[in-house]
């Protein structure tokens, strides 16, 4: 009975009362204790100041400056006080400053208030230049946040495929576990035989041969089980609590409306969404990067308040300020090159478009032919197995009735189990391609959590 031990070992193993986990459980385990996952959900923060970091800064800007002047000799001191408050409107091309100065000299004292506008009238026409800009930027962090959906979709695929190994090697374990069942009610049988004289001693060494080769196919399968349970539940969950996949395989009865699917990604798809969104940036850029070249134009307008003395007279005096202020850059070869360089952009993204267009459609169509074609094959083996099951049935009907030999039974035996394995095989590979459908047509992760 020594050859029993690694059974029983396996027999009254936590296995036997292990928590049912389900790929939607996982999932969400996944989402809520994965720290990749979280760090990829954080850093659609980033984007959120990303046009702000390339625009003109908006914020109220106080100034203020005093400054003391110390004579040499005999000369009085001075002073001197000034105090501004800026700011630049971007959304209208529009400046505002604030001002007021107070100087104290040897023959003067000035105390001037002033308040100074200044409008943009041709580079950055009330503004028009810093939206421009503004809606390339926000085009821009769109693909980047989508790109960011897009790493965290291939991301749980990768999970996911792990998970579909631990089925597999669920599968596989269970198989093994029946396998070595069925050669041990064997061997006792064998065994009862030779004590009533009807078997051989040689009949006994085969039986006890494969249950030994069983024994050890099902230490192999358990060893490969508890190490991908232990990769996954390091993934979840700081506990050690045993669990198993629901029953069957995850994914493989799921209808898939391929013409549907095809036809919303090739709309509205992510990869689709990306091409728009960085051509959409890539031509607000190149306008807003043109318009540099153009020559600027301000209009000022003004009031300033004198309240000074100035030698010996005292002068009180308003005025409104009105003016205009002109620049213009010649050969600005920086600017040009500039210019250049967002064109050529332009022309990169609506070039890798096209390319990506083409590959993903070549892929769908790839992926729809081998999803159906494994359908039917995944088809095929359930059919085989059914078969192969009541053949096996009947064979040891016929070997208790002895009307076959212990070869024949363990022959057809070994032919059941191999095309078990092999079902279990090719669901799983069915399962990885329907998951590789999902991750292409973008049905895997909502892009809702990084676009809002």
């Amino acid at each position: 009975m020594r050859s029993l031990s690694p059974l029983l070992v396996l027999l009254f193993s936590p296995w036997g009362w292990a928590t049912p986990l389900s790929i939607e459980d996982y999932t969400e385990l996944l989402k809520k204790n994965d720290t990749e996952i979280q760090r990829y959900i954080h850093q659609r923060m980033q984007t959120r100041f990303q046009a702000d970091l390339n625009l003109p800064d908006s914020r109220w800007v106080l100034s203020l400056t005093n400054s003391h002047g110390i004579a040499i000799g005999q000369a009085p001191t001075t002073r001197r006080t000034d105090i501004s408050l800026n700011k630049n409107f971007r959304s209208t091309g529009t400046e505002i400053e604030i001002g007021f100065n107070k100087n104290t000299l040897a023959d003067r004292q000035e105390e001037i208030q002033s308040v100074q506008l200044r409008q943009s009238l041709l580079r950055n026409f009330f503004g028009q230049q810093n939206r421009v800009r503004e809606e390339g930027l926000s085009q821009q962090n769109r693909v980047t946040l989508l790109q960011l959906a897009e790493t965290y979709e291939d991301y749980m695929a990768e999970k996911l495929g792990q998970y579909l190994d631990f089925v597999l090697a669920w599968q596989n374990f269970k198989t093994a576990e029946q396998q070595l069942g069925e050669i041990t009610n064997i061997w006792k049988e064998v065994r009862q035989r030779k004590q009533n004289n009807i078997a051989l001693a040689v009949d006994i060494y085969r039986a006890e041969v494969e249950k030994i080769q069983f024994e050890r196919n099902l230490i192999e399968a358990k060893q490969d089980l508890q190490r991908l349970r232990k990769l996954l539940m390091a993934q979840v969950t700081t506990t050690d609590k045993d669990f198993a996949p629901s029953k069957g395989v995850p994914l493989v009865n799921e209808n898939i409306l391929f013409e549907k699917e095809e036809q919303n990604f090739l709309s509205d798809g992510r990869s689709i969404k990306i091409h728009r969104s960085r051509i959409s940036a890539a031509e607000k850029l190149k306008d807003a990067t043109r318009r540099d070249l153009y020559p600027e134009a301000q209009l000022i307008l003004g009031y300033n308040n004198d309240q000074s003395r100035r030698f010996s007279t005292i002068i009180s005096r308003e005025e409104k300020l009105v003016g205009v202020n002109f620049s213009y850059a010649f050969d600005s070869s920086q600017r040009g090159a500039q210019v250049a360089q967002a064109q050529f952009n332009l022309q990169q993204a609506e070039l890798l478009s096209l390319s990506q267009r083409k590959r993903v459609t070549s892929l769908i169509d790839n992926l729809k032919d081998q999803i159906t074609l494994q359908k039917q094959r995944v088809t095929l083996i359930e059919k085989q197995v059914r078969i192969a099951k009541k053949l096996l049935r009947g064979e040891n009907q016929r070997f208790k009735k002895g009307r076959i030999d212990l070869e024949t039974l363990i022959n057809t035996q070994n032919s059941y189990h191999v095309v078990r394995y092999e079902l279990a095989a090719q669901q799983v590979l069915l399962a990885r391609h329907i998951l590789n459908w999902k991750v292409l047509v973008d049905q895997l992760v909502s892009s809702e959590l990084f676009e809002n």
